[in-house]
Parts: C-alpha cells; structure tokens; sequence
C-alpha cells in the first residue's frame, strides 16, 4: 500500500465560530479552488491576490512558498492533482488550516509533494478569506526529553515502541498538537500529564487533544506505546541480503522537512533536545544513526542491545548484511574498517585507495576529526552517520568529507564547506584547471535553478548548499587569503564534528580573531541575494621599450558586492595575475608591466565573473521555458533548447546530452534517443561529476534499448549498474529489477 507523507502543524483550536459551517466551507472552497487553479497552470502570481493586506512580512514567505510548490509539480499529467483541506480550528473570523496537494493514485516521485504543507492563518474580510501567516510543525513544540524503548523484528519488518516525550508549546493557548507518527501503526496506550486523552490518528498526523485544565501546562509528558509494521515501499534502498533500514518516522515527532523543503528563512530551527534510545534488535544486526552517540552495546541471548544517547538525531535504524571485515592500513591516528559483501580484490584495492587518500588529504588539510569511527559500509544506505561511511565511490568523497563538516543550524556554510572540500581534493589531484571547471558547472547549476524557482528563498535551499556555497567558500578564500582561511578551518575542527548548536555569531566571532574583520557583509550577500555581480573592464595601456603603464577600469554592473578578483594580464611572453579589492561599481587600477600588453581577462579561476555570456543565457533559456513546452507537448522545441546548449560546450556536458535524451524518448524517438545516451556516457567526465549520476544514464540506455527490442544490449548496461560500486542505489534497484522482466513504457 503506498501511503501518504503529511506533515502537520499546531493551531489554536476555541470553539467559537461566528459563521455557519456552511458558509465557512463554502469560503474555504472558493479558495481551494483558487489555489488549485494557481497548481494545475503552474500559475503561483495568483496566490498574491489571495494574501492579506496584514500580512506584512509573511506576505513574501507566502509568495516564495507557492513558487516552490508551484514549480515542483510535474505538469506532464496535472489532472490527478487534487488539494486536501485540513482544517485545525477556528475563532471569530480566524481559521487554521492547510492545503495538502497530492495526486491520486502517486507515482513514487509524486509522493513528496504531499509534504509541501505548512500551516495557514485565514482572516475573514468582506466575506472571503485571505492567507495572513504560516507556520510549521517545528515552530510550534519545543521538544525537552525523549525516553524510547524499541524492540524490531526484521524479518517481518515489526516494531514495538514504548516512548516517553517531554515538549512544551512555543507559543501559550493551544489545544490541539500535532505530530508526525508513521502510518497504520497500533496504538496500545496513549497518556498525556498521566490521563487519558482524546485523539486522532490517520496517515502520518497524530493529533493529540488537550483538555482545558492542562492546556497551560508548563511542560507536557506524553507516554505512548503502540507496534506494527514500520518499513515498506516507501523507500527506494535494495534490501540485499535481507538489509534493513528503518528511519525515525516511528516515533512521534515534530520536524521540518515541510520547513526544509519550501525554503523559508532558517528553516532548521534551535530545537535542540535529549534523546536516550534502546534498541533491541537480532545479534546478527547493528543499529546506524544519524547524530548520535553509542553508549552501550551487549549481547544477551541472541538479542543485541543497544544504548544510543543523541541531542539532535534525525534518524536511528538497523542495518545488516554478510560483510567481510577488512581492516586497512591506519592513516594518522584514523584506523578505517571497510565492510563488504560481495567483492574482489581489485574492487577492494580501489576502494581502500580512495578512502585512504581522501583521509590524507582532507587530515593533512583541515587537520583530524574528532569522531575517528571510519566504517565504510558495502550496505543499501546511501550517506554517512555516526558509525557509518557508504561505500559508494561515486558519492563517498562528500560523505567522508561530512566527517569534518557536519552542521544542522549552519548547513549553508557547513554543507558548503564539505562540497569545497572535494573541490580542494580534485584540484590537488588534477590540477587548477579542474577546479575552475567545477566551479563553471557550480554556476551553470546556480543559473539553471534560479532561473526555474523565481524569487526562491536562497537561506538553506539545496541550491546554495550544493552549488553556490562551494563557490562563496571559494571567495571567502580569496577575501581571507588562503592561510587564514585554512587556519579558521583548522579552528572549526576543534569544535565537536557535527557542530549542533554552533551559530551564525560564533562563526563570525572566529573568523574576525584570524582576520580582524567582520564578514557580515560578506556572507549576507551570499546567502539571501539572488541577483549576482557580474563584472567587465576596459583597458588602456602607453608605453614603449621594457616600459608600459596599464589602465584598468572594471565595472560592476549588477548589485553592490566586495569582490576579491583576479585578473590575468596577457603579454607576448607570460601571464601574471593581479589581486583586486572591488568595493564600487567602478573600481580602477593602474600598474607597469615590461611587456606590451596583448589583453586582461578575469581570471578563469573566478568562474561567476569569467563564465561565457552564451552559455549562461542558453541555460537561463531552456529553463524559462522547459515546463511551458512539456505541458505544451512541445519535445522538439527543448530538444532544440538543449542542442543550442550543448553547441557551447558547457562543464557538464553529459548533463545536457541525457536531458535532450529524455525529450527524444519522450517524442517516441527512441534511436536518436540512444544515441544521445551514448554521447552522455562518451562526454562524462568523472573529474567534475559525480560519478554516481553515470548509473542513471546506463539506466536510461537500457531502458531504451528495451524498447528497441534489443534486449541483450539493454542486459548489458543493467549489469553494468548491478555490477559497478559506483551505481546509485535506486539505479541499482530498477536495473535488477529490469534484468528480471525488460522493461515495458
């Protein structure tokens, strides 16, 4: 049974209502309506009409939110999409609620968009209602205290769950709270302040109704005890060898995925708190999580169990599988452990190699983390946590990388610093050049998304982490200089690994001790601008002999941004590179060279600032217009788009080959559609691109080439997937699958 993901959040539930029920759902369905118009044409500007005057602030949270739902929904088959109304409670002429979207009968990747649901405060005026605040799950329970015990049987995927749940409200006077609970589990007791209470319990809300003569409680103990089934198709990992991951989703909890996902400012919140686990699972199995500490861990019988303490766990789950262990040559004071099933010894050379030379450098670098836990799993988990690295090639350099860097409340600096750190890794390896590439591809990414998420909220947006992050870093090198910069890494280090409850002040207080500065000014207009600086210069140069005096003006012609910039100085016999502090629009420099000047660039290093017009302006195109033409039907027209692209020869050009692939597919051209693939996979380039994303093309080719009916050749890249340790795991899943029975469209 595929289940719905819902998350819900916390409202003032009184019981004067001042108009007739009737009335009231007549309003709220004029303005479902409206908002389901705004969904199935892709039409977000429409929500502006439906905002209160008293917004205010939240005017454009609530603008950016349905930009993010409104640009996510895949608009190829937008009948099935519907909105569930949830409504929360009521007062006067203010209601709480929410608009859930959801399709009918989900595809798998449909199933997210059910979370893109905050919570919505409607005024009444004039007879309608309008949208004047939202908030969220996480803003509205201050968890204290988590006490859990939990027995799982992995053979029938059951748990037994008794947990204990300190919270206290954010805000005084509600009577309902909500927490997302795993679905269709049997809830066996269920006590708040040591009585009884009413709730309710359908898909992944638990709704818990708080009698009047507690309601102002100061803190709130919930006892709850209940079992069934908590793993199913719901998540994509190969259960190899019966391995099991069981997530958090089975306790009772009030996170911020909606929060994440539609990118509002400071989407983590503070909401640190204790966690004490107790897990009892088969001997045979280990226990993996995600921010946490093992305190114990003892056999008893043919039981293992396990003490688990955390202040911020995200996940806490089980895992095994018939691993050989192989202890590998220490690296500094780190001794990794690497953990296979199936292997031979060259895949085991390979992986022993990478792993110890990403320590080394990332050791010698930054300096040793302070958690020395380095297991590297053969397992169908696909990141890292406390006692676990994947040892998946194509994505282990970032999730080792997270040994040094890990934080929750500054993922946009902390995430970033991870990818920069690959960067810094390849650019050793490979050369300058590698890293001016990547950071290119970092750009083209930037462009591509913004362009697509209009007015999209930059703060913790999988965007800046990923892609403009690793280039802020690469400037805050530049403004720092690379020793101080390296000297606040080393600093960090110092600091406990994951770094929980480090803040945005801390980490500017370190970096004014290294530099004397506050760099205020420097990470604001990273992290919430989405308009970036582009620069050119003009020069001037008169002279003659060994003798010359330069000109360089250089202009700033978007924002107002202090730059540290490089800029190359051509002659007849060398190349030499000048630093530039840009502070103004125009900013200009005079110096002598002894050689006629043959031209000044920017330096390619600078990628924001020496990117080819071109290429952006074809990225910027085909996104302005992807979802128009794909609701359209009009697959020529991007296939088109995507050629003009590739014509310019950009960083990541398999990227481009694979996407006018799946156009071609998708317009029944199925032998240009694999030639396409082909080229995808001859262009790849493994030094800027991950190499886990080279098992979704060989997917796509086999599927392909199934529905040419060249059935052996399609067998041939599904066991390419199966086989590579590079494969992603849903790539991996699919092609088995697809080995067994071909695939059919």
């Amino acid at each position: 049974m595929i289940k719905r993901i819902i998350l819900v959040s916390i409202c003032t539930v009184f019981n004067l209502v001042s108009l007739s029920q009737s009335e009231q759902s007549k309003q709220i369905n004029q303005l479902k309506g409206i908002l389901l118009y705004a969904l199935k044409n892709n039409k977000p500007d429409t929500v502006s009409s439906l905002i209160s005057s008293s917004a205010g602030n939240d005017a454009e949270i609530i603008k950016n939110i349905w930009n993010k739902i409104c640009n996510e929904i895949p608009y190829s088959d937008t009948s099935r999409i519907n909105l569930q109304v949830n409504l929360l409670g009521n007062y006067n002429d203010t209601i709480y609620l929410q608009f859930i979207p959801y399709f009918s009968n989900p595809k798998p990747i449909e199933m997210s968009f059910e979370s893109y649901s905050p919570i919505y405060k409607l005024i009444r005026k004039n007879q309608s209602l309008f949208i004047s605040k939202v908030s969220f799950i996480n803003r509205e329970i201050d968890h204290i205290k988590y006490d859990t015990k939990v027995k799982i049987t992995p053979s029938n995927s059951f748990a037994e769950v008794r947990c204990s749940l300190n919270f206290k409200w954010k805000r005084n006077g509600y009577r309902k709270a909500v927490f997302n609970l795993y679905p269709d589990l049997k809830i066996k007791e269920l006590l708040l302040n040591n009585r009884k209470i009413e709730y309710s319990y359908s898909f992944y809300n638990l709704i818990l109704s708080i009698p009047d003569d507690i309601a102002n409680s100061e803190i709130f103990h919930l006892e709850i005890s209940y079992e069934g089934k908590i793993n199913d198709e719901d998540y994509m990992f190969i259960l190899k060898d019966e391995g099991m991951l069981c997530f958090r989703p089975w306790l009772p909890n009030a996170n911020n995925l909606a929060e994440y996902w539609l990118n509002t400012e400071n989407a983590y919140g503070d909401d640190d708190f204790e966690q004490n686990y107790e897990v009892t699972i088969p001997s045979e199995f280990y226990t993996i999580a995600d921010f946490g500490q093992l305190t114990d861990s003892k056999i008893i019988g043919n039981q293992r169990v396990e003490q688990w303490k955390s202040t911020a766990g995200d996940h806490l789950g089980i895992i095994y599988g018939k691993w050989k262990k192989h202890e590998i040559k220490s690296v500094g004071n780190i001794k990794p452990i690497i953990y296979l099933t199936d292997y031979s010894e060259p895949m085991l050379d390979t992986l022993t190699r990478t792993v110890s030379n990403l320590i080394a450098f990332y050791s010698n670098t930054f300096g040793e983390p302070s958690n020395k836990t380095f297991r590297i799993v053969d397992a169908p988990v696909y990141w890292n946590c406390e006692n676990y690295i994947t040892s998946n090639l194509g994505i282990i350099d970032h999730e080792m990388a997270h040994y040094w860097w890990y934080s929750l409340k500054q993922n946009w600096f902390f995430h970033g610093l991870t990818e920069y750190s690959i960067a810094l890794f390849y650019q050793n390896k490979y050369g300058d050049e590698n890293l001016y590439k990547r950071l290119a591809k970092y750009w083209d990414e930037y462009y591509a998304y913004i362009t697509s998420n209009p007015g999209a909220l930059l703060n913790n947006n999988p965007m800046l982490v990923y892609y403009l992050s690793p280039i802020m870093h690469y400037n805050l090198m530049c403004e720092m200089g690379r020793d101080n910069y390296l000297r606040m890494c080393r600093k960090l280090i110092e600091i406990n690994y994951d770094r929980k409850r480090y803040s945005y002040e801390e980490l500017l207080a370190l970096i004014k001790e290294i530099t004397g500065q506050d760099y205020d000014w420097f990470f604001k207009q990273w992290r919430y601008s989405t308009v970036k600086p582009i620069y050119t210069l003009n020069y001037t140069s008169k002279g003659q002999g060994k003798d010359y005096e330069v000109t360089c003006n250089i202009h700033q012609k978007s924002g107002k941004y202090r730059f540290s910039l490089d800029i190359a100085v051509y002659t007849d016999v060398d190349t030499t590179y000048k630093a530039v502090e840009i502070q103004d629009t125009l900013t200009t420099i005079v110096f002598s060279t002894t050689h006629p000047v043959r031209n000044i660039g920017i330096n390619p290093s600078n990628s924001l600032l020496a990117y080819r017009t071109k290429r952006v302006k074809s990225i910027i195109d085909f996104t302005s217009k992807e979802k128009e033409y794909s609701k359209e039907g009009r697959w020529s027209n991007i296939i088109a788009l995507c050629d003009t692209i590739i014509s310019t020869k950009p960083p990541a050009l398999s990227k481009w080959y694979k996407a006018k692939a799946n156009y071609q597919a998708k317009n029944n051209q199925f032998l240009e559609a694999k030639n396409s693939y082909e080229n995808a996979i001859k262009c790849f380039d493994p030094t800027i691109e991950r190499l886990d994303m080279q098992s979704s093309i060989y997917l796509e080719l086999g599927k392909t080439c199934d529905l040419l009916k060249q059935r052996d050749t399609a067998i041939f890249y599904y066991n390419k997937i199966i086989q590579s340790m590079n494969s992603r795991p849903e790539a991996k899943a699919m092609a088995l699958k697809y080995l067994k029975e071909g695939y059919v469209r």
